[in-house]
């Protein structure tokens, strides 16, 4: 009478397989594409390997582990780390940068018309004080009481006296405005896209950082201007002015950075699928996964 061996019997194998985890990271399927990033690691139940199923087109792709690269692999990631972390800090002062000038462009060209005025007011004076002159008199005295006037003067009373808000100021000037908007948006556009982690509230960091650093430069504008002893329309003019405009208009390009920090993955994203084929597109996979959504279906 033969037995059979319970050595020699085979293990029966489940037929279905078995959930294990879920992948993380990017890893495109070798037939369509797809990125899938997100789907559900399982265990296929004849040779017990660990799978990921395409949901596109079925094809089941095999998860292996390679060898690591040795010491040069963590070596690039902290070089590349701390070139992305500068890169950031770069831009970060280039935006505040570009900000300040253009505010402070826009500053001048707004303060053209009442610096005209004091132009006029200053000939006024001076022809006023065109008579005999005292023995001890020098044209630094001229300066000085130009000085005296200037700082003892009401700044609003003497724009009334430019023609007030309409005919005073030269709203030409606001061009800036629409160069900033042309830049700044962009600018929010690559910080939404480059920087997945700030979400929520936390984006208010990168348009508060850049006013803070508009409003120290304009602190230290401040501070050189301070050294100019005398009245001269040209410089005292958009002084003037800018104390109001300059922190106005850096609020308002914070504001525009902000905006295209919002909306900047969703617009990336959309450019991706517009401008891209999947094959490229899987890489930026990041810009799905981090907000919670599926990459885009290939197909119908």
């Amino acid at each position: 009478m033969n037995a059979e061996s319970p050595a020699m019997s085979e293990p029966v194998s489940s037929t279905e397989d078995q959930r294990v985890s879920e992948l993380v990271g990017d890893r495109l399927c070798a037939t369509c594409c797809f990125n899938l990033s997100g789907q559900t690691i399982v265990r296929e139940p004849t040779y017990r390997l660990l799978i990921v199923r395409c949901p596109e087109c079925g094809t089941a792709a095999a998860l292996q582990e390679y060898p690591l690269l040795g010491r040069w692999a963590n070596r690039l990631g902290y070089f590349f780390a701390a070139l992305y972390i500068l890169a950031m800090l770069g831009l970060t002062l280039g935006s505040a940068g570009g900000m300040f000038g253009l505010s402070m462009g826009a500053n001048e060209l707004l303060s053209q018309k009442f610096v005209a005025h004091l132009t006029e007011l200053q000939q006024q004076r001076a022809n006023a004080n065109a008579g005999p002159q005292p023995a001890n008199w020098t044209w630094q005295t001229n300066y000085e009481k130009d000085r005296l006037w200037w700082e003892s003067s009401d700044k609003w009373e003497l724009l009334q006296q430019a023609g007030g808000l309409s005919e005073g100021v030269n709203w030409n000037g606001l061009v800036f405005v629409l160069v900033m908007v042309l830049i700044l948006f962009p600018v929010g556009l690559v910080f939404g896209a480059t920087m997945p982690h700030v979400k929520g509230w936390r984006m208010l960091w990168v348009p508060g950082a850049v006013m803070v650093l508009c409003m120290l430069f304009l602190f230290v504008a401040h501070l050189s201007q301070r050294s100019q002893r005398w009245f001269y329309p040209q410089w005292s003019g958009p002084q003037a002015f800018q104390v109001v405009v300059v922190p106005m208009l850096c609020l308002f390009g914070s504001g525009v950075l902000l905006l295209g920090m919002a909306i900047g993955r969703p617009l990336v994203r959309w450019l991706l699928v517009l401008l891209l084929p999947p094959r490229l597109r899987g890489p930026m996979g990041y810009l799905w996964r981090v907000d919670g959504l599926a990459m885009p279906r290939t197909r119908g």
